[in-house]
This record gives C-alpha cells, structure tokens and sequence, in this order.
C-alpha cells in the first residue's frame, strides 16, 4: 500500500479542490519569486481602492452595464488602460468580503458570514475576524512595505482578541469612525471622502523611509448610505466642485436618494482621481505613470444598496447577480495596458495570492492556514499561467438573525442558489438554477421550470461540487452517488481514555504539560461497495470520493478558548479496531498523505431544532463533508482489491498557534464515504 500511497502524493497544503491555491507547489512558488525579480528592481508599491456598496449597475466602462447612469469617467478611464474582471464575484455584505479579501478564506472558514456591527465588546469579538488570522498586511509587512488603511475596517477591533487592524499587519489606521461625524449631514464642504484622500495622501508622503515600498489600503466608506439627513435622505449632499459633469443631482423635483448616491459616486470617481494625481501615480491626462511602479487594484465589497437599485429583491443582501457581482479592475506597473475584459472566474479570497504572487511571497510568508484562494496574477501581467478557478463561491446570511445562510456557486455560465447553514449549519435544501447566457437577470429559476439535458448535467455537477466549496452544503445521496456505511469508529485521546457518543477532535492546552489530543479512527464497508453501485458500474465508474461526517459542536464556551485548526483525514497503517494498540503506537500509525480536510469557524454551535427527551435538548448533528478527493478514491479502489489492508482513516486536527486552551470539535459517531460516478 505505501508505494501506490507515495505515487499519489503530491506536494500541499489541502487535499481538498482542485481550485484551491493548496494544490500549487512550492516549485511554482519559487518560479513566481524569480518572475517577481526579474519584472521588476524593487517590489512595486500598491493601491487597493476598495469601494462600499457598489455595484456593476453603478460605473461606467466598456464591461458594465451600469444601469443607474453613475458618472465615473475616471474609473473607466483608468479600467481601460489596464485589465477588467467581468466575472469578478463577492459576498452579498462587506464584512464576510473584507475578511476574504485579507485572509484569501472563505466566510465559513472565517466565521465572518454576516455583517459586523460597531462597538468592540467580547460578544461582537465572536463574529469578528480572528487574531490568529494570517492576513495579507501581515504578510506584506514582513516583506518590508509600509502598510496603510485609511477609512472602513468592518472586521472587528477588539483589541484583547488582537483584531485591530495595527494588530492584524497595519502600519497606520485611519478608521472612518474618527472622521464621520465631522461631515455635517445638511452641510457642504465638509466631505468626508476628501478628508480621508487626504489622510491617504499624507500617510504615503510622511511614511518614516520613502525607499520602501507601500501598500495602501483606501477602503472608502463611500458610497455607503448614513444616517438620514434633516429631509430623511439616506445620501448627504456632496460638494458641486467634485461633480465635475454639471448633473444638478439636487434639483428639487428630482432630490431622490439615487440621485444622491449618484452624486457620491461622481465625487469618489473625482477623488479617486485626485489620490493617483498627487501620489503621481497618473499623470494629468489620467494616464499612469511607469515611474510610480504602483499596482492599482479597483472593486466594491458587494453590490449596490437596494434604496437605490433598480430591482431592490437583486441587489445587496442577496446572492443574485446584483448583489455579488462587482467591478474589478487592476492597472499600473506590469499590468499589460490593452483594456482587454476577461471572462475568467474570479473572487475575493483571490486577492490574498495575487498579491502574493505579485510580490514574490514565500510559502512561509503566506502563512500555513488553507486558503481559497487562487491567484490571477497571471492575468494580470505577474506570472506564467496558472490553472483557472473553476467556479465562484458566494455567501450571504439571511434574514438577519436567522440559522440559515444562502451560498451561490457560479461559473461563466450556470449559477446554484442553495440555503445551507449558517455558524448552527442546515443541511441544503431550496435550489434555484439559473442560465445566465439565456437569463442573465436571473427570473428563470430552473429547478421549477425543468431543463434540457445540457443544463441538468450542469446542475447536478455543480450541486455535487458545492461541498468543496461551503462543507456544510451537503444533501441526501442523489442517484448518481451512493453512501458506504461505517464498520468501526473509535476515538481515543494522548490520556488513553475513549471517548463515547459525542467524539472530541482536536487538542486541549495545546503546548502545555496537561496537552491532551484527541483523534478519530473511521473504516467503512469497503466489501459492500459492489452491491451498492447501479447494476453494470464498477468502482472504476466512480468520479469522486468524500467523507461525510456527522458534527455537533464547538467546544468553546466562551471567547478564553481559540479556534480549532483545520481537521484533515490520513490512512492508518495498523489495525486500531481490534482496541489492541495504544495511542503511542497509534499516533504515529499512519501515512501523512491528507485525503481530505475541513476548517470550521471557531465559536460554532448547533441548534436542537426542537429535539428534547425528558426535557433534555438532544443533538441532531449536521452533516459536513471533507471535500471530495482524488487520493482518497485511489485509495478506495485499492482496499477493494486489498480488503486487508483496509486499516480506515484517523481524524486529527492540527493545532493553532497562538490561542488559548480549548481547540476541539465534537461529532456523532456517524460518517459514511460518498461515492459519486461519472455522469454519462
């Protein structure tokens, strides 16, 4: 068996889907170093303008349709000269966006599903990014930049769980808080997007040593709704001097919040343009400027707030079109300037490694947590081709306060609309299915109104797919797939006791004398799997294998316990279900190669839905898969023909650095593998 288990492995850091940036090896990491070196002398500078709540339907250019008529001539301007992304997708509310964007992970995995609320107590701190976080300015940091954010952070600042962005890789931090309440809601000549550019503009100019590059953050507030103004609107008047196409936005007869936000779009385009002028980043005809080696990154945290859109139900706070799909564009040092517009799938957590792609990043300077993230450095002038990503996964929790949270899987042409769970997990259920080259506004929802041949076997895919993306979308078996059932599953701790019923992985006290670890030993029927299949399929016939397992909660208690690491699954090479070993022997009893993982966000906890015995709440658990995997069906295939050498799986989680005592996750005793065959 180690011979076909080393002819499989692979150098990685997840053994889960094909589109995660895990699968990359270090050669191409070191082949993207030397490509860094040799495009460019120094390390360039970097811009990322991040804008708030604004969608495809509110920018000008070539690739948006931009349905409420925003004038922003700058950005089309600036978009023209560089790479547009046409199918660049986000999570329908900004901070699971941001926290993708920084960490290049997804909401589940974060824990960020929902919008953060102000304040910065411990019951907030749940919900925020996490300290233990890696993110992308910690990473820039250690390569030497001087790493500014200027305006909206939405990503916690509780500053004992170490979640303030001078916490999480910021040189400086200029938070909007500080600067609102100075822009008068029925006064002029206050802006706040003005004082903020100007705040970026010095943080770059005043920087302690100018010979080293920086990366500046300016994730603009705007154009964001307020608080409403002395006539109720959501959208304060800006200065005319930034509204440079004369549109008398205020007019009495047509003073309409979208006339307002269209006027704040209008200003922000003008700042914009003012911050790359002053920084001579462009020049005064608005073209870049070689000499200022900056990267220009453009993109909206999600898509335009429904007081304005033109079709409320498809914009912000929903996973259609109009609430995930963003501009994106990038210009600026190496970027090839042919305003070519590209139809490559590309998402938030993709941000985290083209940056590092584009500034030569270690393996170990991007840190050890598994990422979702995928690279389009490439695309963007940065590296050599790289593999495409597949599909985009986006999330959106809803309606506010609920246990149910809607995930979109999409590609260029089809998109599944699904409601899996939220931090207490749901199984999927309520499928849409749209064709956008035929729909693209998304009123078809084919579930309900059938389909062809063609789109069926695309629906089925991507709902078989969905798990490596959100692990908790998982479904009863459809009859493409069939679930092997366990023989024996044990759980068992460094102390040597057993645990029961309820069946801990992971560590507590980790590093510390009383340092307990507790694994999960899984074997399932392997010998049932002929009768399982349809009549006339064989295991060759199999496309996909995963594991399913049954999770009950968190062990946390309360915010003095951290996040359990990532949970990834190994063969064994002893026979542990005969109880004679012992955990000496066991834990070093098994081949490293990973066959499957998931990371589930910290703080997790599953509802009863109801269930009580002698007024006892009893645990329903909630299925979550480890992704399908390639190693883990040749593996399969070989126990069949050697059924003894089928010695099962062990569960184990690796431990998180830097976090207090308590990093386990409970499950139930059950599992099943799911095979999934080849669609015909």
């Amino acid at each position: 068996m180690g011979s076909i288990l080393e002819a499989s492995r692979a150098p990685r850091q997840l053994p889960r889907s094909k589109d995660r940036q895990a699968r990359s090896s270090l050669l191409a990491s070191a082949v993207l170093w030397v490509a860094a070196a040799t495009n460019a002398q120094t390390l360039p500078n970097l811009i990322f303008v991040l804008s708030d709540d604004q969608g495809i339907d509110a920018i000008e250019g070539a690739n948006w349709p931009n349905d409420l008529r925003c004038r922003t001539p700058n950005l089309a301007h600036f978009a023209s000269q560089g790479r547009t992304f046409a199918m660049a997708r986000v999570n329908s509310m900004c901070s699971p966006t941001r926290a993708a964007l920084m960490t290049g992970r997804s909401a589940l995995t974060t824990g960020v599903t929902d919008r953060i609320g102000g304040g910065s107590g411990p019951d907030l701190a749940r919900l925020s990014l996490q300290g233990n976080e890696h993110t992308v300015a910690e990473m820039l940091r250690k390569q030497g930049y001087y790493t500014i954010l200027v305006d909206k952070w939405h990503l916690g600042t509780y500053q004992p769980m170490g979640q303030s962005p001078l916490q999480q890789g910021f040189d400086v931090f200029f938070p909007y808080q500080d600067y609102l309440h100075l822009d008068h809601p029925d006064r002029v000549g206050d802006e706040h997007m003005t004082r903020m550019i100007n705040l970026a503009i010095s943080a770059v100019q005043s920087r302690p040593d100018p010979s080293k590059p920086f990366a500046l953050f300016y994730w603009s507030y705007d154009p964001h709704g307020r608080k409403p103004d002395s006539t109720g609107k959501f959208w304060w008047k800006v200065d005319r001097s930034l509204l440079p196409s004369g549109i008398d936005y205020y007019n009495p007869a047509h003073d309409t919040n979208r006339n307002r936000y269209r006027a704040v779009v209008e200003a922000l385009d003008t700042e914009i343009r003012r911050l790359l002028t002053t920084l001579d980043v462009v020049d005064g005809d608005g073209l870049y400027r070689p000499a200022s080696q900056a990267v220009v990154f453009y993109m909206s945290d999600n898509g335009t707030e429904t007081r304005v859109a033109l079709r409320p139900n498809w914009a912000k706070r929903s996973v259609f079109e109009g609430g995930i799909r963003v501009p994106l564009f990038v210009f600026g040092h190496n970027v090839p300037g042919d305003g070519r517009i590209l139809d490559d799938p590309v998402q938030a957590t993709d941000f985290f490694d083209t940056v590092a792609d584009i500034t030569g990043a270690s393996p170990e300077l991007r840190g050890t947590n598994p990422r979702e993230s995928r690279s389009y450095a490439d695309l963007i002038g940065w590296a050599d081709p790289r593999p495409r990503r597949s599909f985009t996964m986006s999330s959106m929790m809803r309606p506010p306060g609920s246990d149910y949270l809607y995930v979109a899987l999409a590609d260029r042409r089809y998109k599944l609309i699904a409601r899996a769970g939220y931090t207490g997990f749901a199984p999927l259920n309520g499928d849409r299915f749209h064709d956008l080259d035929s729909d693209p506004n998304e009123v078809r929802d084919l579930v309900r109104q059938g389909m062809n041949a063609e789109q069926r076997a695309a629906y089925l895919r991507m709902r078989e797919r969905i798990v490596d993306y959100w692990p908790t979308a998982v479904s009863d078996p459809t009859p493409n797939q069939v679930d092997v059932a366990l023989t024996h599953v044990r759980c068992l701790g460094s102390d040597g006791i057993e645990r029961m019923n309820q069946l801990p992985i992971g560590h507590l006290a980790p590093g510390r004398p009383q340092h307990v670890e507790t694994r999960l030993f899984l074997r399932f029927d392997i010998s049932s799997i002929g009768n399982l299949l349809p009549p006339g399929k064989t295991l060759e016939d199999v496309e996909h294998a995963q594991i399913i397992l049954a999770f009950l909660k968190d062990n946390v208690a309360d915010l003095e316990n951290g996040d359990t690491g990532p949970i990834t699954a190994h063969p064994m090479t002893l026979n542990w279900y005969t109880r004679e070993q012992s955990w000496q022997q066991l834990s070093s009893g098994y081949d490293p190669l990973a066959l499957g993982m998931i990371d589930l966000p910290p703080f997790v906890v599953v509802e009863t839905e109801g269930r009580f015995m002698n007024g006892v709440p009893m645990p329903m658990g909630t299925p979550v898969s480890l992704g399908q995997d390639e190693d883990l069906l040749r593996l399969v295939r070989y126990w069949s023909t050697h059924p003894f050498q089928n010695y099962g799986l062990t569960l184990m989680a690796r431990p998180v650095p830097d976090t207090l005592p308590d990093q386990r996750l409970e499950f139930l005793p059950q599992a099943v593998l799911r095979l999934t065959l080849r669609h015909e």
